[in-house]
C-alpha cells in the first residue's frame, strides 16, 4: 500500500477530485510572470528546485518521523484508522455511499484505534479523543479488542479480493502495535513504581490516603515479561471474536474484566487484592466503555 501522507479521510478526498490540483513536479521548466520593483521579471522553475521543495515537504510532514516502508502505520501512528480510511478509499468502497455513510465507516474505524493511536510519541494526532493516557494492561486490552473488531468490520463490510487484502493490513497493525505494547508503560505506572521503593511515605498521610499508597504500591508490583503480556493479547482477541451480536457485547466485555483483573493482580496478597480490584475497575472504566461502544457500532 502506497500511503498517502496528505490524506486526511474520505470526505476531503472526495472533495479534491472537484478540486483543480497544482503538480509542483509538471511545473518543471515552465516560466511565471510577477513583479518585483516595479518591473515584470520572468521565473523560471529549475528542476532542482522541484526536487528540493519535494523533499523540503517530506521532511516537514508531521508523521515523518520513524518511518518504515514496510509499515504503512508508521507514517501515521498517531491517527492509524486514516491507513484503513486510504485503503477503502482506493479500493473504492466509498464510491456512491452518502455522506452520512462515510462518516459512519469513518467513526468507526477512528473509535476502534483510538486507543493505541494514543501511545504514540512524536508527530500530531488530529483526531484523538482519550483524555487519559492508557496503562499497560488497557494496552493490551486495547490490541485484542481493536483488532477482533477491525476484523468483524471486515467480515460485515468487505467482500472478494478487497476483504482479503483488509485483513492483511490488519496483521500489519497488529505486528506494528505489537511491540509498542508489549513495552508501554504509563507515566503514572512509573511513578507508582519508584513511590513503591521509597520507605516512610505513610507516615503523615490520611487513612484514605495511605490506603491508595498500599493499593498503587501493590499495583506496581505486577511486572509481567513481554512474552505474557503478548500472550494475553491473544486471550482477548480470541475472546472478542467471539462476539457476534448485540447480546454478546456485554457478556464479553464482563469475561474481559475479569481477565483482566487477573492477569493485573496474579502476583499479589488476597489482601491486597481485594483492595485493588475496586480501584483497577474505576481506573478501566473508560476503556471498556470504548471497546463496548466501538463493538455497538459494529452491529
Amino acid at each position: 500500500m502506497q500511503v498517502n501522507l496528505n490524506y486526511t479521510g474520505a470526505q476531503s478526498a472526495i472533495a479534491s477530485k472537484h478540486r483543480k490540483e497544482i503538480d509542483v513536479f509538471s511545473m518543471a521548466g515552465q516560466t511565471i510572470e510577477v513583479e518585483r520593483n516595479g518591473q515584470a521579471v520572468k521565473l523560471t522553475f529549475s528542476d532542482e528546485l522541484i526536487d528540493f521543495s519535494s523533499k523540503q515537504l517530506q521532511v516537514s510532514d508531521l508523521y515523518t518521523h520513524e518511518i518504515d516502508e514496510n509499515d504503512p502505520f508508521s507514517y501515521k501512528p498517531n491517527d492509524q484508522w486514516l491507513i484503513f480510511s486510504q485503503f477503502l478509499h482506493d479500493e473504492g468502497v466509498f464510491d456512491g455511499k452518502t455522506i452520512e455513510e462515510v462518516n459512519s465507516i469513518e467513526n468507526t474505524l477512528q473509535s476502534i484505534t483510538d486507543g493505541l493511536d494514543s501511545l504514540s510519541h512524536g508527530g500530531i494526532s488530529f483526531f484523538g479523543q482519550i483524555k487519559e493516557e492508557l496503562d499497560s494492561h488497557e494496552a493490551q486490552l486495547e490490541l485484542g479488542a481493536s483488532v477482533a473488531a477491525l476484523q468483524l468490520f471486515s467480515e460485515k463490510f468487505l467482500t472478494g479480493e478487497t476483504k482479503e487484502n483488509f485483513y492483511r493490513l490488519i496483521d500489519q497493525y497488529k505486528v506494528h502495535n505489537q511491540p509498542i505494547v508489549a513495552n508501554h508503560q504509563s507515566l503514572q505506572e512509573k511513578f507508582y513504581a519508584v513511590r513503591a521503593k521509597v520507605k516512610g511515605l505513610n507516615a503523615n498521610l490520611t487513612s484514605e490516603q495511605a490506603n491508595e499508597l498500599a493499593i498503587t504500591n501493590a499495583y506496581s508490583k505486577q511486572q509481567q515479561p513481554v512474552q505474557a503480556k503478548l500472550q494475553q493479547v491473544e486471550k482477548y482477541q480470541s475472546l472478542f471474536s467471539s462476539i457476534q451480536d448485540h447480546k454478546d457485547i456485554n457478556k464479553t466485555v464482563e469475561e474481559a474484566k475479569l481477565m483482566l483483573t487477573e492477569f493485573a493482580l496474579q502476583n499479589i496478597s488476597k489482601k491486597e487484592k481485594d483492595k485493588t480490584e475496586n480501584w483497577l475497575e474505576n481506573r478501566t472504566q473508560d476503556t471498556f466503555s470504548r471497546i463496548q461502544n466501538y463493538f455497538m457500532k459494529l452491529m
